[in-house]
């Protein structure tokens, strides 16, 4: 135990840069107004605590061994300090290292630390506070989780280390982060809600489609992560990838429906078969399909101009099979036969002499298929055999376009 207050330069257990001890070291609540350096500190059994101490300067464990197997190896919780942290340069640490709570003036950095607590936590660094960067990068490895829940960290917070098992950044508020496509920890590992940042470092993946990659560690769907990158994609100004996002995050969250076993007389029918037969899910996706969910309503316009070209090809064809008649009512047929020689009026053959409109597949086609567009095509010509269902199934589309467009815009504004 060292005294409660400590003056002068630089302080160091036993007056040495480097100690060899084989119990715990406790300076827990101590004041301190120079820098703690336990640089390279070899600990054989027992913790390091200074829970609680507020240290003048900064925090200096590199290159330090500290093991506890089983237990906390490094107890910092609720320390203040005025300068940095430094676990790095072969800092290794047998057991946990808590940094709960601690309000660091520098920065945390971990840098070649290695952090090993299997299935328990490695580093517990949630709710710290930091006005520099926080690093575990360039030879960082943990075996255990990395716990940096509602951490608020002033710079950057670069994850280019190991992550061997679960890395927690739930409401965690950064400004810019750092990471890497090979850094990541796996499938079911990662852990965003509420994890707000500012912006992410250009030398980090920024493409969208590694974006949402990273979204899909996550164990659960959640959609704060999604809506959080696409703001940081607005703010770069790529509308583009931000819709991306967006659309992303809706269909990860049809995929995450979990719905129960049903039996139906003596079938049983999966929760996956009921997720993927759904009548709501599966209006979701055709929403998905046409609209991009409200966030690309323009991609129904492309649907509707590949029904106008299939209607007109079938309506053409129609004609010239005498398969498109004219309407009897309510227009005089006499009369239009008399206008004709008796030769009657045929689809495939325009008369122009005549007072009856003549028949274009084209704005026939228009007219069947773009709802609140009336060219008065329908009223002079009708299809008949199997081609009037054709008739019918263009106009039913063209209203289904029109209708997911009005949803899925509705859905948007809700947002």
């Amino acid at each position: 135990m060292w005294p409660g207050v400590l003056c002068g330069g630089t302080h160091q257990p036993n007056g040495k840069p480097h100690t060899n001890n084989t119990g715990p070291i406790n300076l827990q609540d101590t004041t301190i107004r120079v820098d703690l350096n336990l640089e390279g500190t070899t600990l054989a059994h027992g913790a390091v605590d200074i829970s609680g101490a507020k240290i003048g300067g900064r925090l200096d464990c590199s290159g330090g061994k500290f093991r506890n197997h089983g237990d906390i190896a490094l107890k910092a919780r609720g320390i203040e300090t005025k300068g940095s942290v430094y676990l790095k340069k072969g800092f290794e640490a047998e057991g946990e290292v808590m940094l709960w709570g601690a309000k660091i003036g520098g920065q945390l950095d971990c840098s070649k630390g290695i952090f090993r607590n299997p299935c328990d936590i490695a580093l517990n660094a949630e709710n710290i506070e930091t006005n520099g960067s926080v690093y575990l990068k360039k030879g960082f490895e943990a075996e255990g989780e990395v716990m940096l829940g509602s951490a608020r960290v002033g710079g950057q917070m670069d994850l280019r280390g190991v992550f061997q098992e679960r890395l927690v950044l739930e409401h965690a508020v950064v400004r810019k982060l750092v990471d890497d496509t090979g850094c990541r920890p796996e499938q079911g590992m990662l852990f965003l809600d509420g994890f707000q940042y500012e912006e992410i470092a250009y030398e980090s993946p920024v493409e969208w489609k590694d974006r949402v990659q990273w979204l899909a560690l996550q164990e659960k769907f959640t959609p704060g992560p999604y809506e959080q990158l696409a703001k940081v994609f607005q703010a770069r100004g790529e509308a583009r990838a931000a819709r991306k996002v967006l659309i992303a995050k809706h269909k990860r969250q049809i995929r995450s429906v979990e719905l129960s076993p049903v039996r139906l007389g003596p079938v049983v029918v999966s929760g996956v078969r009921r997720r993927r037969l759904s009548p709501v899910l599966c209006f979701r996706r055709l929403l998905g399909l046409l609209v991009g969910y409200g966030h690309e309503p323009w991609r129904a316009a492309w649907f509707l101009v590949g029904i106008v070209l299939v209607a007109w090809g079938t309506f053409t064809a129609a004609a010239g099979s005498e398969q498109i008649v004219p309407v009897a009512e309510p227009h005089n047929t006499e009369a239009l036969e008399r206008a004709t020689g008796n030769k009657g009026v045929h689809a495939d053959k325009c008369v122009f002499e005549m007072a009856y409109p003549c028949f274009h597949g084209i704005w026939y086609a228009l007219d069947t298929a773009v709802p609140f567009v009336d060219l008065r095509r329908q009223s002079y010509w009708v299809p008949v055999g199997g081609y009037r269902w054709a008739m019918w199934g263009v106009i039913v589309a063209g209203w289904l376009l029109v209708s997911a467009v009005a949803i899925g815009l509705t859905l948007l504004f809700r947002e």
